[in-house]
């Protein structure tokens, strides 16, 4: 099965950032620091990651939310890459987006444990690049954290 690389760049409205060449391959248990836009981006991947990401057959989409709201969250949602998704190409088999969202209220007593969410316009999505990004394969899960400088 044959992946085909979305035609859209990354960010286009932005300008500035670049998608990394899909020709990249990340070394298994790897650290590998990237420019994205006018930022510097480590990804470092684990052992059983670099094990696990070698073997898809489609591209894994690493979702990197940040809710604004109430509080602020850092997630990492992973999924597969669809055609229709803008995202930065960090190697062949990985791509990152930064998704900013919102809580739809910010009611304590609301009862529900997540409360639904949207997306969060940002003016320039390349401030939202962490410094730092660590994805690790644990118990048949995708797991990852992000930081900022």
């Amino acid at each position: 099965m044959t992946f085909t690389r979305p035609q859209r760049r990354a960010f286009d409205t932005i300008g500035t950032m670049q998608a990394v060449p899909r020709e990249v391959t990340l070394a298994t248990g790897s650290r590998q620091q990237l420019t994205v836009g006018d930022r510097s981006l480590d990804v470092e991947l684990s052992p059983f990651a670099g094990n696990h990401l070698a073997r898809r057959d489609k591209p894994l989409l690493a979702e990197l939310e940040i809710l604004f709201s109430c509080l602020v969250r850092k997630q990492i949602n992973f999924r597969d890459l669809t055609d229709d998704d803008e995202a930065i190409f960090i190697s062949d088999k990985l791509s990152i987006i930064v998704r900013p969202v919102l809580f739809e209220l910010c009611a304590k007593d609301e009862g529900e444990s997540h409360p639904p969410i949207v997306d969060f316009p940002v003016v320039d999505v390349s401030r939202l690049i962490p410094h730092h990004l660590t994805i690790d394969f644990v118990d048949g899960e995708w797991t990852g954290s992000f930081s900022f400088s």
